[in-house]
């Protein structure tokens, strides 16, 4: 083992105590390495081992930096006060004094010495700790310290209840297990091969430059984020000249908030610290963008600065400077980590706030694995996207000011803005969440009032919004209603806590203040996935709502896992208005048929709705058959395939296509094939689909092929043209032996398709 020579900044425990009276100041917590607790077992099984390998000769110990505030005390001696290290030094000062002691080598010198070392927090951890350095004690090899010492009749027994004296006792039971068999005062007292050492800085000195990095990396330790954060904190601090600031944070963060965020540590994963860290840099970011009001590079940016996603983080020290240069900032970082003391405490709030489904007094979270904990979301950095940051700090920021009131209705209005905030893309037929990085400053401005006033529908209402007013207005709207008619809050809530409205009711609102109440069936049927293909078909029954979305003449009208897109369509007029009559037609069938079943009465509307079409429309042959609309078909390539019903329609109703996927490339048929594949058990379906231009095809069990062209049926086969001559002897015939028979008008297309099958199948 190399020798380690002391440098300016480099100290021993005996170096330091030589030098320094040191001192625990009044704000540092108790002393917990000898806690029996699950995190502070592991601490302190690892922290012997260590000094085991140490005293061993086998691997120094490094003890990384500690830093506190030192200055000239009465007796003109110098004095510090520790802010950074308390834990360690105590447990220094345990080892030395049990090895001075079984040793027999506490001399006067070395008393004298030891006394440097004190607590202020409390006068029994004080005086427990002279005691213990001025009173005679023999060490026996199978008698524990702990009962040794409180066997003294200088020993309190009101000492007890002083958890540092508690805890220090079971350190020393474990020093005393590991290390009775050891002589190591000597080797620890040796400044020219120091066993265990540590940086120290004295705080008046302190600043997180690369100097320090220089001097670490040296040394062969690498700063933790967490290491770095909390050192620049108590930098700024310091600047600040924040003094009760800096004594909550040093202490909290090694005492009451660590023990919290050690909750939450899975096991064999990331440390304690790694999640801790996420969630304060994720505190910073949401401060940094919502707080700072000077423009910054970022202001046109999508993406934020901040990059927590993987589980070494990028630490970004300009940024955490900028964010907390302003001390008010500090302090709301401090007010949000003081919200919970414990996992059950959050957890209460959570569940209190927010549901996977409608609930009275919560605001529904759209999230497909039905989870809830937006904190655990963003520490795990599991399904932590933009929507989920927003709510988990205005939800912080609502705790913070102490807004107990167990009203979310502020949350659930931030949440629908939120989600207001989309793009329709084209490319991926769905809308798609569109909230930006440079939006957040101009939005929390919005949200924080609205979670600041009395009564947030009545801010809405009054206040005239120049900026995001467009992801505004559908609020505005709900305000109007829910200030005119209180009664209808509880049916807009549960009308916009659905998976196929998402908090938008941009085409259901005037309805739900027209038939109040009597809507909630309706929705409750909207919101059931089974139903969405009836649904859609119902909604074509009435008028072609089709959105347009390029690619020629492609036109999108929902998909098997949701009409969200469809229900809350809002990008063009036009079709907007034709969604707002379809659902009004809607609305007043099942008004006037409350009693029949709405799966049924929608049924016998589509039947009514078709006898007012053309059979050789191309809208009437999908409304009429659901075989075009389900799953099932598409399961042939993919279990878990999504259909979107996309139609490619062309002047010739007869010759359209629909897309499973939304590729351009994807295989697709015409529609009018499919209610035929599994009718007649065929075992070429996937031949069937094409991937290019043409429409696929039905072929039979027999090799005979029927198409779709021109205004035609095509039959043709390469074994069979003899026989299915003579089936259609009065038909065209081309040069290839293919067959064309025209469309019949008073039929629809797979009434005819099924006739030619019926003909042909058997051959």
């Amino acid at each position: 083992m190399n020798n380690t020579v002391l440098d300016e900044e480099t100290y021993s425990f005996w170096k330091l105590i030589n030098k320094y009276n040191i001192t625990i100041p009044m704000i540092q917590r108790d002393y917990v390495q000898g806690k029996e607790d699950k995190r502070i077992n592991e601490i302190r099984e690892k922290l012997i081992n260590n000094i085991k390998l140490a005293i061993q000769g086998e691997k120094l110990l490094d003890f990384d930096f500690i830093y506190g505030s030192t200055k000239i005390n009465e007796d003109n001696e110098e004095e510090l006060s520790l802010l950074d290290g308390q834990q360690r030094i105590t447990t220094l000062f345990l080892l030395h004094w049990y090895f001075a002691k079984k040793e027999c080598k506490m001399t006067d010198e070395v008393k004298n010495i030891m006394h440097n070392f004190s607590y202020q927090n409390r006068v029994s951890s004080r005086e427990f700790c002279k005691s213990l350095v001025d009173k005679e004690i023999k060490i026996e090899k199978n008698k524990k310290i702990s009962d040794l010492i409180r066997q003294k009749t200088w020993y309190y027994s009101e000492w007890n209840n002083d958890p540092t004296v508690k805890n220090m006792l079971n350190m020393l039971d474990c020093i005393h297990e590991n290390f009775y068999e050891y002589e190591a005062f000597d080797k620890l007292i040796d400044e020219n091969n120091s066993l265990i050492t540590f940086m120290f800085i004295p705080l008046e000195k302190f600043n997180l430059t690369d100097e320090l990095y220089i001097k670490m990396n040296s040394r062969g330790k690498k700063l933790t984020n967490f290491e770095i954060f909390k050192s620049k904190i108590l930098e700024i601090m310091k600047e600040q000249n924040e003094k009760e600031l800096l004594e909550e944070f040093s202490e909290k963060i090694e005492s009451s908030w660590a023990d919290f965020f050690f909750s939450y540590k899975k096991e064999n994963e990331e440390t304690f610290d790694e999640i801790f860290m996420r969630y304060i840099y994720y505190i910073t970011e949401m401060i940094y963008a919502t707080k700072i009001s000077t423009k910054t590079q970022y202001d046109n940016e999508k993406d934020s600065p901040f990059d927590y996603s993987k589980k070494d983080l990028n630490l970004d020290l300009k940024l955490v400077e900028e964010t907390y240069k302003d001390k008010n900032n500090i302090k709301l970082l401090i007010s949000i980590l003081n919200i919970w003391k414990n996992k059950e405490e959050l957890t209460e709030d959570i569940n209190k706030a927010f549901s996977s489904k409608y609930s009275e007094g919560k605001v529904m979270l759209f999230d497909s694995n039905e989870k809830i904990n937006l904190f655990e979301n963003c520490i795990y950095y599991e399904n932590f996207e933009w929507l989920n940051r927003i709510l988990l700090f205005s939800f912080l920021l609502k705790k913070s000011k102490n807004k107990n009131d167990n009203n979310y209705d502020d949350i659930r209005i931030i949440r629908n803005i939120s989600l207001n905030i989309r793009s329709f893309y084209r490319s991926q037929e769905s809308y798609t969440p569109n909230i930006r990085y440079y939006m957040l400053r101009d939005l929390f401005n919005i949200f924080e009032k609205i979670i600041d006033e009395e009564d947030p529908y009545l801010y809405l209402l009054n206040e005239s919004f120049i900026s995001r007013g467009e992801y505004i207005f559908p609020e505005i709207k709900k305000a109007e209603i829910i200030k005119r008619k209180p009664e209808l809050k509880k049916v807009i809530f549960e009308c916009e806590d659905t998976n196929s409205t998402k908090g938008n009711l941009v085409n259901l609102i005037n309805l739900i203040e027209k038939y109040e109440d009597k809507v909630i069936k309706l929705i409750k049927f909207f919101n059931d996935k089974s139903h969405y293909p009836l649904i859609l078909r119902t909604m074509l029954s009435f008028d072609n709502y089709g959105i347009y979305i390029g690619k020629g003449n492609r036109y999108f009208y929902g998909s098997s896992n949701s009409i969200y897109d469809v229900l809350t369509y809002s990008n063009n007029n036009e079709i907007q208005s034709k969604i707002q009559i379809i659902l009004e037609k809607i609305f007043e069938k099942v008004q006037s048929n409350i009693d029949i079943d709405i799966e049924k009465l929608f049924i016998n509307t589509i039947k009514e709705n078709m006898k007012e079409m053309e059979k050789n429309s191309w809208r009437y042959n999908v409304v009429k058959y659901a075989e075009i609309w389900e799953l099932s078909y598409e399961r042939i390539f993919n279990k878990n395939s999504e259909i979107i019903y996309t139609f490619a329609l062309n002047s010739d109703d007869a010759n359209i296509s629909s897309f499973s996927k939304k590729a351009i490339n994807s295989r697709h048929i015409n529609p009018y094939y499919k209610p035929l594949l599994a009718k007649y058990n065929l075992e070429k379906q996937k031949e069937c689909y094409s991937t290019k231009d043409d429409n696929g095809k039905i072929i039979l069990n027999n090799n005979i092929v029927i198409k779709i062209i021109e205004s035609s049926f095509q039959v043709s086969s390469n074994v069979k043209k003899e026989e299915i001559k003579k089936v259609f002897i009065d038909n065209k015939i081309d040069e290839d032996g293919n067959i064309f028979i025209k469309f019949n008008i008073n039929c629809d297309y797979i009434e005819q398709l099924e006739q030619i099958i019926n003909k042909i199948s058997t051959l």
